[in-house]
């Protein structure tokens, strides 16, 4: 990764981080439906500065970089599918 892709990187991360801040405060203030918007922003600017930060995708996004983010996909997944009752 370019230096300046990973600065651009490490601002996505800041900026998810921030937010993750801001969910726990819609969180505490029972804000639940708020806090759970703005979790879901906060997983995709994660993910955003893991993907996005250098060139153009079909330079970017290499086998390497599709194999993790389909696992961390596949955690999501997961952990959504677990919500649900057996049916």
């Amino acid at each position: 990764m370019r230096p300046d892709a990973v600065v651009q990187g490490r601002r996505w991360l800041e900026q998810a981080e921030a937010d993750r801040r801001g969910a726990q405060l819609l969180f505490d203030g029972a804000s639940y439906h708020l806090a759970c918007f703005i979790a879901q922003q906060v997983a995709e600017k994660a993910l955003k500065a893991f993907i996005l930060p250098d060139n153009i995708p079909a330079q970017v996004y290499t086998r390497n970089a599709a194999e993790e983010t389909l696992r961390i996909a596949d955690q999501a997944l997961a952990l959504v599918r677990k919500k649900f009752p057996r049916g």
